[in-house]
């Protein structure tokens, strides 16, 4: 099979308006009308020749992104907009070092993200994902891929390159990706609208409707932020007969999604915020993006068509309070994923045994060509909860008049489970056999028997869980000179039920495996800023993810500047 993609060759508009009339005054006079604006790009500045400065939360902690000892790229939610970056799958065709990769087909959650060429296929993810500081990191399996939030209302995307075994802890081996939200403005009441509309060669109309709402509740204190996204992939990959070549269906691969978000600031007294906060999504793919390298381009003559559904709801709680000497953050958040998918099942369960029919002695001539010729679905029901928390103590920003000395310290638990239910019918083998005037069950044939003609049923059930502890010192010899100390402990248990049966699973099985282990992930760094637009900068960490028996692991060693200019 071949992937391939479609590509936008139409027109894009845009419309946005914002009711805070000071900050729409400057922004109708200064950004190009080529370039619709964002949410976070609202209440921008002037534009000036001068370097921008761009703040991320990569140690997190507010910071330079031009003065941290990291590979990190980053793209502002202005940047998404205005080059049509709508997915995770852009992200990978615009950021070096980021890849995907899927063996279970091409389409909507079914790929795994890859930085730096690290990756595994299965077993636990080798990048983390995170929405602002709440993990959507999951364990790969072929029935599904990596959680891809759509990119929509977004204060900017950190992609962290390299080991972050220290601060993300398990499964960033290659790196970690952050996707950054919009905040509630506790002060200005703001309304936009964001339409774009495009066409697919070979396919039809896509679009795009975003919907974003802040309104201050009260001044100063409490601020609600609701934002709505409806979109429309077009497909353009047509279903033709096996037999005439003629086509049975146009675009079959096409995708609806609804994305909604909804997030609460709260001040209740001075030094304290609390943000709760629920993102929900709904992509509703009708089939995959492949088609068969022996017909015409962007065509298809499976039998069993392969759509997906998958749904993401993250509620979550953040709780800043400001010590005085430090901040401490709380993040309380659950995580669940529900992915129904359907698989084209004809060659591995209808072939495979409609050979095997042949190959009997005993078996009626023909059947095995006929039941070759059925249809058969994998019907694959994935489901993911997670429930962590992390606490965590960040000194403030370094001050040569208080002290040479930063410092971030924390704990982290989580709790995930990964159930996957899987069940492979035939269409129409019993019917098959009856015809024939053959017992299915019979020891000198199959000698099994498919209820309601299923061939195959499999129950997953993975539970994992997480405790750990973790920090980083950072000595400044001089404002422009300082050296990193880290290291993250954790321990982990790791486990897996099985239940199978019938023919493909040689009748009724169950198994258990499970395992208990730790890890310890240092990490040193030396930072250099030679001058205001350049850093020189030297680290060495380790990443890690768990294992079956054991932890693998990762280590990088990078000597790199940093050139704003």
């Amino acid at each position: 099979m071949e992937v391939q993609k479609g590509k936008l060759v139409f027109l894009a508009a845009a419309i946005s308006s914002l009711f805070a009339s000071s900050a729409w005054a400057q922004q109708s006079t200064d950004i190009a009308p080529a370039v619709p604006p964002t949410p976070a790009a609202a209440t921008a500045g002037k534009r000036t020749e001068q370097i921008e400065t761009v703040t991320v939360t990569a140690q997190k902690r507010k910071e330079d992104a031009s003065k941290i000892p990291l590979s990190i790229s980053v793209m502002t939610g202005e940047d998404l907009v205005g080059q049509h970056i709508t997915d995770v799958g852009d992200i990978t065709r615009s950021i070096p070092n980021i890849s995907y990769s899927g063996a279970s087909g091409s389409g909507a959650g079914l790929s795994n993200i890859e930085i730096r060429g690290v990756s595994s296929a299965a077993g636990s993810s080798t990048v983390g994902i995170y929405m602002d500081d709440v993990s959507m990191t999951t364990r790969n399996l072929y029935s599904l891929g990596s959680a891809e939030p759509k990119l929509f209302d977004l204060d900017r995307i950190e992609v962290l390159r390299g080991p972050q075994g220290t601060l993300y802890g398990a499964s960033s081996m290659g790196g970690t990706i952050k996707f950054i939200t919009n905040q509630p403005n506790l002060n200005e009441r703001e309304s936009n609208l964001y339409s774009e509309v495009s066409s697919t060669k070979g396919g039809g109309t896509n679009y795009t409707v975003n919907g974003v709402f802040n309104l201050p509740i009260i001044k100063d204190e409490m601020a609600l932020r609701i934002g709505l996204q409806k979109g429309r992939e077009s497909g353009y990959i047509d279903q033709v007969s096996p037999t005439t070549g003629k086509v049975i269906a146009s675009g079959i691969n096409s995708e609806d999604s609804s994305v909604a978000r909804i997030a609460l600031k709260w001040t209740p007294i001075r030094g304290l915020v609390i943000t709760p906060s629920v993102f929900y999504q709904d992509v509703k793919s009708d089939d995959i993006d492949a088609s068969y390298l022996d017909l015409p381009k962007n065509q298809t003559s499976k039998i069993v068509r392969e759509p997906g559904k998958d749904k993401l709801v993250v509620p979550s709680l953040t709780v800043n309070y400001d010590l005085g000497f430090a901040d401490l953050v709380s993040v309380s958040s659950y995580f669940k994923r529900n992915f129904d998918r359907t698989q084209d099942g004809t060659i591995v369960n209808s072939s495979y045994i409609g050979g095997l029919i042949n190959s009997l002695p005993n078996a009626p001539a023909g059947l095995g060509d006929v039941v070759s010729g059925l249809p058969s679905a994998v019907y694959l029901n994935n489901e993911i909860t997670q429930f962590s928390q992390e606490i965590r103590v960040a000194s403030k920003s370094y001050d040569p008049t208080v002290s040479p000395i930063t410092w971030i310290g924390g704990v982290y638990y989580s709790n995930l489970r990964t159930n996957v239910v899987d069940n492979e019918p035939v269409f129409g083998i019993n019917q098959a056999f009856t015809a024939a005037g053959a017992n299915i069950a019979d020891p000198a044939l199959l000698g099994f028997a498919f209820p309601q003609d299923n061939s195959y049923f499999s129950a997953r059930h993975y539970h994992t869980t997480q405790s750990a502890v973790f920090g980083e010192a950072n000595y400044y010899f001089s404002p422009t000179l300082h050296a990193t100390v880290g290291a993250r402990y954790l321990r982990a248990s790791d486990s897996l039920t099985r239940d199978g049966d019938f023919f493909f699973a040689g009748g009724p099985a169950h198994s258990y495996a499970a395992s208990d282990f730790n890890a310890f992930t240092p990490k040193f760094s030396v930072s250099w800023q030679v001058d205001p637009n350049n850093t020189l900068y030297a680290t060495a960490a380790q990443g890690f993810r768990l294992g079956g028996g054991k932890t693998a692991r990762y280590r990088s060693v990078s000597v790199q500047p940093i050139s704003r200019t």
